[in-house]
């Protein structure tokens, strides 16, 4: 059994879309005030969990929490004590505050949904429409409505029946940069078309006509729906990649060997600083998709390896395996002082990645730390 989640948008009217932004509200609600909850808890010597501060808002919910499904506040409860246990455990910052109009969403439990054909109908709202069907035959674990950009989409994980025994016994190393997203040991390359840089000029203008706008007014909401629509259509496009590379790598490999990257960490000083001459650096990997590309190969294919962090793949040679001192950021073509290979810097890197068979088996559970 594996689990595939289906992303499909739904067409809700206008009564509808009430409801929705109502629960997605009561949600926000419920995960801010359990954030506050839970920093005083711990303020004052106890050790809050999520339990305990679900149990807490059930004794305390407003009146008007009961005009949204039951499950919307409570499941962003659930989700706030996984922030804390990636926090406790150094994969994550300390959970904020959740700001109205940005990542608007909440999630109901597979007892309380119901999906017929183009349709699916949740507590206190009842049937709305999707766009096409559900792919996937299995049973249905949850539904996950989101808004972003003026549309409202629903995510449904369901638990299929699959062989999930690799393909073969083939290892294939994958290294992420700035060049080019990604590229694999068997030569297969994620292009970087460098959205961000080339739309760069636009991105300015919807930015500066946002801030422009009246706070709270309805010509700030248009402005906001016009930015939000363009930075997803450049995710969109930047993600449609990634998934042709990752999907190819997973129906012709079992293994992928991939770093362990600490990307927050480029462009810093020792101190955590950012260093003012690496200020090109830091505009180019936003152009990048590094934790993406991890995320999918995560749950795409069969076995995920994590090399060590300060592996130097860049450095050694796939040939006779010699290792350079220093390899500038300029330097994109290897060369080897020992055998004369010559070869691009970052392929090199994927072939090293996939001769190491001592590396790390990697859990499914999520990104490794530092991405």
């Amino acid at each position: 059994m594996i689990s595939r989640t289906h992303r499909i948008r739904l067409v809700p009217n206008k009564t509808q879309e009430d409801f929705l932004r109502r629960a997605c509200g009561c949600a926000r609600y419920a995960y801010n005030w359990a954030v506050a909850t839970w920093d005083e808890q711990y303020r004052n010597g106890l050790k809050p969990s999520a339990y305990s501060i679900k149990k807490l808002w059930s004794e305390n919910k407003p009146d008007w929490a009961y005009e949204s499904p039951k499950d919307a506040p409570l499941n962003a409860i659930l989700n706030l004590g996984k922030g804390f246990a990636n926090f406790f455990t150094g994969r994550a910052e300390h959970p904020h505050f959740h700001k109205k109009g940005y990542n608007e969403s909440f999630t109901v439990n597979n007892d309380k949904i119901v999906i017929k054909g183009k349709q699916i109908r949740l507590p206190l709202i009842g049937w709305i429409r999707m766009r096409e069907e559900l792919r996937f035959s299995g049973k249905v674990c949850s539904a996950t409505i989101t808004y972003d950009a003026g549309q409202w989409h629903v995510s449904i994980p369901v638990m299929i029946d699959e062989d999930v025994t690799p393909p073969n016994d083939s290892v294939v190393g994958v290294d992420v940069g700035i060049k080019v997203l990604a590229i694999a040991s068997d030569g297969t390359v994620c292009p970087n078309e460098k959205y961000f840089k080339k739309n760069t000029k636009k991105l300015k203008r919807l930015q500066r006509s946002l801030s422009r706008k009246q706070r709270k007014s309805a010509n700030r909401q248009k402005a906001l729906v016009k930015l939000q629509k363009f930075n997803r259509r450049l995710t969109n496009r930047r993600n449609d990649s990634i998934h042709k590379f990752t999907s190819n790598l997973a129906k012709n490999h079992g293994t992928a060997v991939i770093e362990t990257l600490d990307v927050r960490s480029m462009g810093k000083d020792k101190e955590g600083e950012a260093r003012k001459d690496l200020k090109w650096l830091r505009c180019l990997l936003q152009d990048t998709a590094m934790k993406e590309v991890h995320r999918q190969l995560l749950y795409k294919m069969s076995n995920v390896e994590l090399a060590p962090k300060y592996y130097a793949s860049s450095k050694t040679c796939s040939r006779c395996g010699h290792k350079k001192e220093t390899l500038g950021m300029d330097e994109r073509t290897y060369r080897c002082d020992e055998c004369g290979l010559i070869l691009d810097r970052d392929f090199n890197a994927a072939i090293n990645l996939s001769k190491m068979r001592w590396a790390t088996p990697c859990e499914a559970c999520g990104v490794p730390k530092g991405l």
